[in-house]
């Protein structure tokens, strides 16, 4: 098969209780060319059943598989691997909104100078009610501002080129929660970038997933991140940038359940 205009990397990890619900809000979108690629980073639940229900049942759904590594190798064997020009990104226990594809897929196609979009999230519970709305930064200027403070995409909401991804290496394995911080102060020196301002991804708060369980290793390898963009991806740290670096240095010595409840407040709230 020769290259597609799009696909979508779905990497999930014993994603059992949500994942149908993930491939189906993608196999429902307007926009219909486009493969699913879906890789399976080492599930010992019932993921591997349901997922190879999904290959079986619809041509644009490939499974792919191999023991666990970790979402940065999953995610880098997807980039090598995927077919379409264009890489879109969905969680495994989160929704693609009506419409998601074909937006963004429009937004690159009419701005060449742009490397990646992203979006809104709708934040929703574990039974997919809405409980909040978390906004981001539009605009290239600001985006760049506040990337030197905090990571101001939404990974699950992500779209890029797939040309741009390769050649900044995908993603590290140096920074173990927080790979999508560092992967995308990389690929912003390629080119511009944008958030649509609206939500395009419901983005699920649980328990189980990797805010809630490791806060603390997360809020450090941000702010590790940061350094290595000031000592070795050209950014310049400014006043405002300092601050808030200072601020999230005494946050690590805060417990876990404190940070994950500051998270969660400021992901319901929006920017």
């Amino acid at each position: 098969m020769g290259e597609l205009p799009l696909t979508v990397l779905l990497p999930v990890y014993n994603g059992e209780k949500y994942v149908a619900k993930t491939i189906g809000s993608i196999l429902t979108q307007s926009y219909g060319d486009y493969e699913l690629l879906i890789l399976d980073d080492g599930s010992r639940d019932g993921t591997p059943k349901i997922l190879e229900q999904y290959a079986r049942r619809d041509p644009r759904v490939r499974l792919l598989q191999h023991a666990n590594r970790g979402v940065g190798y999953t995610l880098n064997r997807g980039i090598n691997e995927a077919r379409g020009r264009l890489l879109a990104e969905i969680g495994a226990d989160d929704l693609a909104l009506p419409g998601r594809l074909q937006k963004q897929v429009d937004f690159l196609e009419g701005n060449p100078d742009y490397v990646l979009v992203g979006g809104y999230l709708r934040i929703i519970d574990p039974q997919d009610r809405p409980i909040g709305l978390r906004m981001y930064p539009t605009s290239d200027a600001k985006l760049r501002e506040r990337m030197l403070l905090y990571n101001p995409f939404a990974s699950p909401s992500l779209m890029y080129r797939r040309a741009d991804a390769l050649a900044v290496a995908g993603y590290t394995s140096r920074f173990s929660t927080s790979e999508d911080y560092d992967f995308l102060l990389r690929l912003a020196r390629r080119g511009k970038v944008a958030n649509l301002p609206e939500p395009l991804t419901a983005y699920r708060l649980h328990p189980g997933q990797t805010k809630s369980k490791a806060t603390l290793r997360q809020l450090r390898d941000t702010v590790a991140i940061k350094r290595t963009a000031y000592a070795e991806y050209g950014y310049r740290e400014t006043p405002l940038a300092r601050a808030v670096n200072l601020a999230q240095d005494a946050m690590t010595l805060l417990p876990g359940g404190v940070t994950y409840w500051l998270f969660t407040k400021l992901a319901i709230r929006g920017e």
